[in-house]
């Protein structure tokens, strides 16, 4: 039985696999052999006149996260929490479906092979080399779906499962899952398809100063401006691709953000205890509604600010 990261009732410590242990043979409750020698006897009386036995807090973390909560689409074979009533994936419907019983069809190799992958979710298993109880603690938000995510994503090389979130979002969805770089990535391509907008409104802008009208009419002289105006409407369509390519490679580049953090911390303070390996993981992942804040103060202020600069031009060329 697994008691790694267990307290000893008595000392309060956590158990680890290089400790002597002993159990108690009436309860199961486990022990530092030391401390149940200098105590003669076991703690949990109130187990003994109950007749109870001790239970293991990593078996009852282990209950929480298995098939049980979760339904499996019987026509994409995606994971769904059992309140759903329609698949993530798919829309396929659950009306009147048991989630002991839905799942793909079990003749079916590709669903044999998704029931493999998502039947349950055991803390103490691993993705690659990572142990998936860390990957619970970086994930935290909606761990259920990134671990299956993370068990696909692993076995199989070639799958891709589309982002919604990062194609609605963008930038927005990378700061928010703390991966900054991404997020600065996606920001500048979205500001550097703008520049030829950019350009095109400084040379319209006095135009619109001398007639007002044309901001309802829109009919500028564009005499000159032929291929700038071309430009600029090519670019327009940058930022819907940049936000479908967020969509397909945002789950793959949040595994790999995620599985590459872990092992860092690992290499960076290695030897440490579980509780301070889950305080530094938990630290390191989640999310950062303050960076989203943040990111969008930031463009709102470089919109501003070009605003501003045009305008100045304009007046002092004026």
């Amino acid at each position: 039985m697994n008691y790694q990261g267990v307290p000893c009732p008595i000392c309060g410590k956590e158990l680890s696999e290089k400790d002597d242990i002993v159990v108690c043979p009436d309860c199961g409750a486990p022990y530092h052999r030391a401390c149940y020698l200098s105590t003669g006897h076991c703690v949990m009386e109130d187990l003994h006149r109950q007749h109870k036995d001790w239970e293991n807090p990593n078996d009852v973390k282990a209950r929480s996260v298995t098939r049980e909560t979760v339904i499996i689409c019987p026509v994409c074979g995606q994971p769904n929490p059992a309140e759903n009533t329609t698949c993530e994936q798919c829309g396929q419907v659950f009306s009147n479906m048991d989630p002991e019983q839905s799942g793909p069809n079990s003749d079916d190799p590709r669903a044999q092979a998704y029931q493999a992958l998502f039947e349950q979710i055991d803390p103490d298993s691993t993705v690659k080399d990572v142990p998936v109880r860390e990957i619970i603690w970086f994930t935290q938000n909606n761990y259920l779906y990134f671990v299956r995510l993370f068990k696909l994503l692993s076995a199989r090389a070639s799958s891709v499962v589309f982002n919604w979130s990062a194609f609605c979002f963008g930038s927005l969805y990378f700061f928010y899952r703390k991966m900054h770089r991404y997020g600065i990535m996606v920001l500048l391509a979205m500001f550097a398809a703008r520049i030829p907008s950019f350009v095109l409104a400084y040379h319209l802008a006095p135009q619109v100063i001398a007639n007002p009208a044309l901001m309802h009419t829109f009919a500028f002289d564009t005499t000159g401006l032929e291929t700038l105006l071309s430009i600029a409407t090519l670019c327009s369509y940058i930022p819907f691709i940049v936000h479908i390519i967020c969509g397909f490679n945002a789950n793959r580049l949040y595994y790999q953000h995620a599985m590459s953090s872990i092992r860092k911390i690992h290499q960076e303070v290695p030897n440490q205890s579980s509780s301070e390996l889950e305080h530094l993981i938990t630290r390191r992942g989640g999310v950062s509604p303050v960076a989203v804040c943040f990111a969008m103060l930031g463009l709102v202020a470089c919109l501003v600010l070009i605003s501003l600069l045009i305008s100045l031009k304009i007046m002092m060329g004026a």
